[in-house]
This record gives C-alpha cells, sequence and structure tokens, in this order.
C-alpha cells in the first residue's frame, strides 16, 4: 500500500504545474527527487529493489533535465549543478551494495556474538545451577559426616571413659596391695625391696602391663609389673623377717593395776569406781568414735544409750608396760626386740562381775581409734613407723565382659563393684567374760574376737566401749551395778610377732 501511494505522489509530481509560454520546466526534477525520496523510506528488507528504482529514477531526472536545456534554455547553471549533485548521488548509490554487504556481514557477526553471548550466559546460569547443587550435596554430606563424626567420638569417648574407670579401679587395688605390702613389711625408705619407688610407678603408669592366664608378669611395665615385683619381693621377704615363722604370745592385762595404778585392795574399791564413772557417756551416740567406727546397738526409738568409754594407749618400749607406765611387779610389756607385735584374737573379761542382778552375756567394743606403730624391719635401730590404718571395706570386683562394656548403662566405676572404696568397715561389739571375785579368770572360758586380726598391738589410742544396756534393760541400772561390782577389767591378747633381720 505504501508502494502504491508514494508511486502515486511521484507519479504526479512529475506533472507541470505551470502551462503556456512560462511553462513547469522542473516537475521532471521534481518528480525523480521525491520518487528517490519515496525510494529512500522502504524498509530495509526492499532496499536493493528501491535503490535500483532510484537510479533509474536518477538516469530519467538527468535525460530530462538534458532534454530540457536543449528544448526550453533554463538557467544552465542550476540545472548544471542539480546533474551534478545527482551524478554524485548516483555514485554513492552505486558503491551501496558493497556496503550494505559489509553491513550485513557485521550484523551477521552481530548475530553470531549475540547468540555465544546467550550460550555463555546459559553456560554461567548452567555452572551456577550445578554449583548450587554441589554445594547442597556437599552441606548434606557434610552435616552426615559432622554427626557421623560426632557420634563416633561420643562412642570412643564413652568407651575411653569406662575403660579409664575400669582402669582406675585395677590401679586402687593395686594400690591398696602395695600398701599392706609396706605395713607387713615395715621396710626402711631407702631399702630396694622397699615400696616406695613401686608407689611411684603406680602414680606414673598408664596401662596394665602383661597378664599371663590372670597373673601378672614382668616386663612391659604397667600395673601387672608394679604387682609381680610385689610379690617376688614378698616371697624373698617373708622369710627373712620371720612372717612365715611369727613368735605367738597370751598376754593377760589389767585396766586397773596396770593402767590407773589402782591397787587390787579393798580400801581402792571406792578409788576404782570414781575412775570407771570419770568415763561415764550419757549417749554413746553422741561419741564421734562410736558413730564412725562401731556398728550401733538397735534400740526402740530415740532411747539414750549410757556407756562407758575408757581411753587407753598402748605401746611396745623397754622398761614400759603395755600402756607405757614405768615397768613393775605384775605388769604385761611385749618385746621391742621383734619390728612388728600384732592381734591375733582378743578378749575382756570383767573380775567380780555380779550377774545375779546383770545379765550374764554382757557386750562391748574395742575399738583402735588412733594410728598403728611398728619398727622398722631392717634396721638394728629402733625406729618407729606410724601407720594411719583405715578399717576399709574394700569392695569385691565382679568380672568384666565385652557385653559390659558395650552397654550404654554400664559404669564400671559402681557397676562393676559390690560396694564404695570410701566404706569403712566397722566394728560389732563382741562378749566380755566374768567370773566371781573369788575364781578370777579363766582363759579357757574365754572366747576371743578376731576382729583386729593383723592389727598392731601398739597404738597411740584406744576406746573400750562399754554400752549400758547390754546389763540390763534400765541401762542407768545396769551400769550403776557394774561399777559397784567389778573389781577389774582383764584385756587378753593373743598375738604374733615377727622379728626382722
Amino acid at each position: 500500500r505504501a508502494r502504491a501511494i508514494g508511486a502515486t505522489t511521484s507519479s504526479i509530481t512529475f506533472l507541470p504545474t505551470v502551462l503556456g509560454v512560462a511553462s513547469d520546466t522542473m516537475s521532471g526534477a521534481r518528480g525523480g527527487i521525491v520518487t528517490a525520496a519515496n525510494a529512500i523510506g522502504i524498509s530495509l528488507s526492499t532496499a536493493s529493489s528501491v535503490l535500483e528504482k532510484i537510479v533509474a529514477a536518477n538516469n530519467a531526472v538527468i535525460a530530462a533535465l538534458q532534454g530540457t536545456k536543449v528544448s526550453d534554455g533554463v538557467d544552465l547553471n542550476r540545472l548544471t549543478l542539480l546533474e551534478a549533485l545527482l551524478t554524485e548521488l548516483n555514485t554513492h548509490l552505486s558503491k551501496e551494495e558493497s556496503k550494505r554487504i559489509a553491513i550485513a556481514h557485521h550484523l551477521q557477526s552481530l548475530k553470531l556474538k549475540q547468540a555465544e553471548f546467550q550460550s555463555a550466559l546459559a553456560e554461567g546460569f548452567r555452572l551456577l545451577d550445578e554449583r548450587e547443587s554441589f554445594n547442597m550435596v556437599l552441606a548434606s554430606k557434610v552435616q552426615r559426616n559432622r554427626y557421623a563424626d560426632m557420634v563416633r567420638r561420643l562412642s570412643r569417648n564413652e568407651a575411653l571413659a569406662k575403660y579409664q574407670s575400669a582402669y582406675e579401679n585395677a590401679l586402687k587395688y593395686a594400690w591398696l596391695a602395695a600398701k599392706a605390702y609396706d605395713y607387713e613389711t615395715s621396710l626402711d625408705s631407702g631399702d630396694p625391696a622397699a615400696v616406695t619407688s613401686l608407689l611411684e610407678d603406680l602414680v606414673r603408669t598408664r596401662n596394665l602391663g602383661l597378664w599371663s592366664n590372670g597373673t601378672p608378669q614382668v616386663g612391659e611395665g604397667g600395673i601387672a609389673e608394679v604387682l609381680a615385683q610385689l610379690k617376688g619381693n614378698f616371697g624373698v621377704l617373708e622369710g627373712q623377717l620371720g612372717i612365715n615363722n611369727p613368735q605367738m604370745e597370751t598376754g593377760k592385762i589389767s585396766l586397773r593395776k596396770e593402767l590407773f595404778r589402782i591397787k587390787p585392795e579393798a580400801k581402792s574399791d571406792p578409788r576404782w569406781q570414781q575412775t570407771l564413772l570419770a568415763d561415764y557417756v550419757p549417749d554413746l551416740r553422741n561419741v564421734p568414735e562410736y558413730r564412725q567406727y562401731c556398728r550401733p546397738i538397735a534400740t526402740d526409738g530415740d532411747v539414750a544409750q549410757p556407756g562407758l568409754v575408757l581411753e587407753f594407749s598402748s605401746e611396745i618400749n623397754t622398761g614400759k608396760n603395755f600402756f607405757g607406765r614405768v615397768l613393775g611387779g605384775g605388769d604385761h610389756a611385749y618385746s621391742s626386740s621383734s619390728y612388728a607385735t600384732k592381734i591375733r584374737s582378743v578378749g575382756v573379761w570383767f573380775e567380780g562381775y555380779n550377774d545375779a542382778q546383770l545379765a550374764t552375756t554382757p557386750r562391748v567394743y574395742l575399738v583402735p581409734a588412733g594410728t598403728d606403730v611398728l619398727r622398722v624391719s631392717n634396721q638394728s635401730t629402733s625406729t618407729l613407723r606410724n601407720w594411719n590404718v583405715v578399717e576399709q571395706k574394700i569392695p569385691v570386683p565382679f568380672v568384666i565382659n565385652d557385653s559390659n562394656l558395650n552397654s550404654l548403662n554400664y559404669l564400671p566405676a559402681t557397676d562393676s563393684l559390690n560396694g564404695s572404696f570410701a566404706d569403712i568397715r566397722r566394728f560389732a561389739d563382741f562378749r566380755a567374760y566374768h567370773a566371781a571375785e573369788s575364781t578370777g579368770t579363766d582363759p579357757a572360758q574365754m572366747v576371743s574376737d578376731s576382729r583386729l586380726i593383723g592389727r598392731s598391738v601398739a597404738n597411740s589410742r584406744w576406746l573400750l566401749i562399754i554400752p549400758g544396756n547390754t546389763f540390763h534393760a534400765d541401762p542407768e541400772y545396769g551400769l550403776q551395778q557394774f561399777v559397784e561390782s567389778v573389781d577389774d577389767i582383764h584385756i587378753q591378747f593373743e598375738t604374733y610377732s615377727h622379728s626382722g633381720n
């Protein structure tokens, strides 16, 4: 439609606007110019055909102009200038094809670059998508590995904690064995067989060492080597120190005569009774040593438990009796040439006990509340060693297997033992025997208590606790009758001694 309108317009412009003498001689040029302008306005898709038409139009204009010069004789200067411009325009138009081809080539290159850009942009987006997907997969894997590592570490730490707890239990047993070895041998700390260096090894060691069928072996250090050395050393020392061939002895010791130095005379009875009453306690439960070391006597309700608490010390020194008094007539003393004199059993006898008014089965506690005293076993000089012995209730270890260690609820510190290392093995009371004043003590009738076996006879503090409720239902009455009737209290020790070297 545009082409038709342009052609119609150009055709109209070719027509002269003035007729007659002054005719319109530029109508042809005007028509050519309009035709060319219309051709230039056509779209680039038809540029080639339009330009061809422009060339034809120019040629027609030039011919018309040439014809006009011959026929009409108009101003030749203006026509010549117009002809020159049209000729120049024709020359430029003749170069249009090559430039158009160049432009098309560049347009094609631009489209190729645009395609390459779109391809590169798509590749970038693809890489971003791949990276996002990779990051998601990597994050998921890292998170999964992190939780797996956490679980692995927790499992490993739990296993290590169980091993460490079980190992510490074994170390405690080894330490107790080493201290028992030291107590039994009582060697000087500088002796090669002393336990000093072995205790240091136990503190430093961090492994169990070599074991063969449950027997500790020497060679790989650890707890096993310390225990093997202890066993080997003790096998030699028990013969050298006289541990395997002890000296047995029985001693019957009087508290009235040897401790309090009160003569066994009737006129001294009031003094003896006052001495006993001085040790009266309204309620034994208020005595710290009774609560700590003794199993209490069961009573109904919150009833006071009156009793007597006789405190004394014992020693083994030349020129001194058992209680540390100057050795005199009728006194008992143990030999200071032995490095250890230990208790095998002990019994208590009440002389002059009034069994007509009191129960025939009185009971007492004998508690070593101080430190045991021994001598160094391998010295010629009499060097004393003090021992703070704890009557510890050593828990029995249970057998541990893999299923225990793999169980989440298993705790070696508590589940592998039938108790705690902190529990104290407390003393129960034992029967005290008695006889009338006329018959005196009869060792054949005395049944000794072996609860103190292994403890040293020499101790810095003993407590003889006599509860009143074992004499009578009314403990105050029972204690009164006891103080008034008993003439003496005898302690009989059965002992064994080690000579040392």
